[in-house]
């Protein structure tokens, strides 16, 4: 399946594949221009958030990828590519938070946290822990 495909599966895909299909979505939304840095510079940017994802068994690199790939069908409709002509700055920013929401998610939830007293549960004073932590 290709990446615009519902079907497309992150699991069967290593890390390194996963991150050469986003640099490929990344490039599709015209990151480059936009943000005017070369292929170095973007596939640095990717590869850092990717090695910043912890490894618990859902908020992980894989599920990163899996919501841009999704983000990324979802914009490519008529109706999203519509509400996004002349903002390719807005576009950007969506697929950006895709692929960082979850970066550096522990894999607990808030409860867990403020009962374990993280360190990211006291950071944030044992308040909306996670939500807070979101980059």
């Amino acid at each position: 399946a290709s990446m615009i495909d519902w079907n497309f599966n992150v699991l069967v895909f290593t890390k390194d594949d996963l991150l050469h299909h986003s640099m490929t979505i990344f490039e599709y939304w015209d990151c480059l221009s936009l943000l005017q840095v070369d292929k170095a510079a973007l596939f640095s940017f990717l590869f850092n958030v990717a090695i910043e994802y912890n490894d618990p068994p859902f908020h992980n690199y894989h599920h990163a990828v899996s919501v841009l790939q999704a983000t990324h069908i979802i914009m490519m409709t008529e109706q999203m590519k519509t509400a996004f002509e002349g903002s390719p700055l807005e576009a950007l920013a969506v697929i950006v938070s895709a692929y960082c929401h979850d970066l550096q998610h522990p894999g607990n939830n808030n409860a867990f946290e403020k009962q374990m007293k993280t360190k990211i549960s006291i950071l944030y004073n044992e308040v909306s822990i996670l939500e807070n932590h979101h980059w």
